[in-house]
């Protein structure tokens, strides 16, 4: 019969009670000594009894603490100007179109990596094999779980036509069956979209030529503002002129990562996050979102940079860094600068950069005379060739 840990610490000190006696009933062997060793043998003993004292199951066993516990990584950027800095995904694919994981794991995909709203995104031409199937399905999988952990989900449909119309995501759609693309033309599709509210994001303007010019048909919709918004970024492209497309047509610039197999295959997540767009919301909702974006209060972030208007970028940047002046040396003062954003600051002033490390304390020496020095900040883009310019809040 197997003991328990009890019953054998309970023997191990009866054991220990006789030979204190036979101790004293011959003073004369050495009894330090021999204790030290006993000590250290009741220990090792202990400690294999309290790994084995259970019983043992030879049928089954479950390793636990193997799992991969449900855990978040907030994204650190800061509100700005009085709104929330919403960390969110336009476009991303499942299985339901040329994805390769489920609408559910998306859902957990975005929540772990610390985003606040994403919309997934099938190409309006579902698989042969599913010719009558509901575009709206892999919204509703993926809905149940967005519940679950408070994402916010955005439905959603990727129109994809000949390369003049290119791709389109659709937001806030209410049926994406109405976009099948053996239903509705381009023209009327865009039409429709407006018609009822959804806001039309330009898709990967570089794809697939390397020429990110827009055609006609863009032009049309962005002049009658029924196209809202640019990719700046996608996947792992950029197309710096978009950014003045942007600007001077007061549309949303945005980020999307476009993913399609799982966001850890595609990314390095340890050392990089997915593209994405900061949207200045007046508040955390879809309709927060949706009048963010239709106001152009938007930054695309991808690869350590942002892009968008200068007035956002120099909000990031001045929330994100906290100073503190800690002496003068002479003609200099020294101070730690604390960025508490994830975003590295990469500064650049008369041939000579400053960097600030996203989440982590710098030490700078900076002469009086320079402290209402200007900076270009080299991963902040306000225009094709064009920085942002900052200054270090040291006053």
């Amino acid at each position: 019969m197997q003991l328990s840990v009890f019953q054998y610490i309970s023997k191990y000190f009866s054991i220990f009670q006789c030979i204190s006696k036979y101790f004293n009933t011959f003073p004369f062997i050495s009894k330090t000594l021999f204790m030290k060793k006993l000590l250290v043998s009741l220990l090792f003993t202990f400690s294999f009894l309290m790994v084995f004292s259970q019983d043992y199951n030879i049928q089954y066993q479950k390793f636990d603490h193997l799992t991969r516990p449900e855990v978040r990584n907030p994204i650190q950027i800061p509100n700005i100007q009085g709104y929330i800095t919403m960390k969110c995904d336009f476009h991303m694919h499942t299985y339901f179109s040329d994805g390769e994981v489920t609408p559910s794991m998306r859902i957990k995909e975005a929540w772990s990596e610390g985003l606040d709203a994403i919309a997934i995104t099938e190409h309006n031409k579902i698989k042969d094999d599913q010719s009558n199937a509901d575009l709206n399905k892999s919204y509703f999988l993926a809905k149940r779980k967005a519940d679950e952990t408070g994402l916010l989900l955005i439905r959603a449909i990727e129109y994809t036509d000949k390369n003049e119309v290119g791709h389109m995501n659709f937001l806030f759609i209410d049926d994406a069956n109405q976009y099948a693309r053996q239903k509705i033309e381009p023209e009327a599709a865009v039409e429709l979209a407006a018609s009822k509210g959804a806001f039309v994001i330009y898709n990967h303007p570089g794809w697939p030529d390397k020429n990110s010019d827009l055609s006609d048909f863009q032009k049309k919709f962005i002049a009658q503002k029924k196209i809202g918004a640019i990719e700046v970024f996608n996947e792992m492209e950029f197309y710096p002129q978009t950014i003045d497309f942007c600007l001077d047509n007061q549309l949303a610039p945005v980020g999307c990562s476009d993913v399609h197999p799982a966001i850890g295959y595609q990314y390095d997540l340890n050392v990089v996050k997915r593209p994405m767009t900061l949207v200045f919301a007046k508040e955390a909702t879809l309709d927060g979102i949706k009048e963010a974006l239709l106001a152009g209060r938007s930054l695309a972030y991808s690869n350590n940079l942002l892009a968008g208007k200068a007035e956002y970028i120099i909000a990031v940047f001045d929330q994100s860094l906290k100073v503190q002046k800690i002496t003068e040396i002479k003609e200099e003062t020294v101070f730690n600068v604390t960025n508490t954003s994830d975003i590295t600051f990469i500064l650049s002033a008369d041939g000579e950069d400053m960097v600030f490390p996203g989440g982590k304390v710098t030490q700078i020496r900076v002469k009086k005379a320079d402290f209402s020095k200007t900076y270009s900040m080299k991963n902040g883009f306000c225009g094709a060739k064009k920085y942002a310019s900052v200054s270090l809040p040291l006053k």
